[in-house]
């Protein structure tokens, strides 16, 4: 018996070809990236913000643009990047906001 190689390994190859497009494809559409989801690192979160708590309360932005290469809005630890921060302050205090719902603030040693 003969087996002809040729329409049954060209069909295969179009299946694997339509799955390796069509899967993520679809994904586009379901629910927005969310950590260890399949779209983890797509989403383009804002920079995320920081500001030194000046002694009469007044809120001082610090460029953190100037001082990280890599920011990362997906950091799950607010207090230790303000405690970071605080090395390029001389605020008694500094307040981060990693995202809408990830805040934290450090005193300054």
């Amino acid at each position: 018996m003969t087996w002809h190689k040729g329409p049954l390994a060209g069909g295969i190859a179009a299946l694997i070809l339509v799955a390796m497009i069509g899967i993520p494809f679809t994904r586009l559409f379901a629910e927005r990236p969310q950590r260890f989801g399949w779209q983890m690192y797509t989403v383009a979160h804002e920079a995320p913000k920081a500001w030194a708590i000046a002694p009469g309360g007044k809120l001082v932005p610090l460029d953190m643009v100037e001082r990280f290469a890599i920011l990362r809005g997906d950091l799950p630890d607010a207090d230790a990047v303000a405690l970071a921060m605080c090395a390029f302050t001389d605020a008694p205090d500094v307040l981060v906001e990693l995202r809408p719902d990830v805040s934290g603030g450090a005193r300054c040693p």
